[in-house]
């Protein structure tokens, strides 16, 4: 009897303990737009990157979707542009998720969630491209789901897409807030 009691209470404390360790870390730095002190409200915010041409990610004070600011990024291209942060250390074979909230109504532009994977040297494996956001007055999630790092993977580059559509007047702006890129590894686990 005394045995089978504290085989339950291990079990239990197993599964508790277990329950705590599913609660996911964000691997992103300055993942709400929190902090400006290396740019300034110009940005783009701390720790993030741009790249293409004409693209500006810029502090927004009214438009959040949650804490202070959010960033207003806008775009005078119609060549793909990309707001980041780049070289976040992944482990191979972990599944991973990309998320932030975007406020899009813009007829003139999109946003979309992607993943790319990269080996210890940098150069690029595969990648995941989510779907586009579409027109809302209201804040939409955007989230790649659970993809898995492939083999040799050591970096992830998780990035906010940006494109023009049709009717594209000759820029776009798009809010973005609340960036989240988590190993959901064990989260995925069953436990039996």
């Amino acid at each position: 009897m005394r045995k089978t009691i504290l085989l339950l209470l291990t079990t239990f404390a197993i599964i508790i303990a277990g329950s705590h360790a599913t609660q996911a870390q964000n691997l992103l730095t300055n993942p709400g737009f929190e902090s400006w002190t290396v740019n300034g409200v110009p940005g783009p915010p701390d720790a993030w990157e741009l790249a293409g041409a004409d693209i500006t990610a810029s502090q927004e004070a009214t438009t959040i979707h949650g804490g202070t600011y959010s960033s207003n990024v806008t775009w005078s291209n119609t060549s793909t542009v990309r707001f980041e942060q780049v070289e976040v250390p992944v482990t191979a074979g972990n599944n991973y998720e990309f998320s932030f909230w975007v406020l899009d109504n813009d007829p003139g532009g999109r946003a979309r969630v992607t993943i790319r994977w990269y080996t210890v040297d940098t150069s690029f494996i595969s990648g995941y491209y989510g779907g586009y956001s579409s027109d809302s007055p209201d804040w939409q999630q955007m989230s790649s789901g659970s993809q898995q790092a492939p083999a040799l993977a050591v970096f992830a580059h998780v990035e906010m897409r940006f494109y023009d559509v049709s009717g594209w007047s000759g820029s776009a702006t798009i809010y973005v807030d609340d960036a989240l890129f988590e190993d959901v590894s064990t989260a995925d686990a069953v436990i039996v």
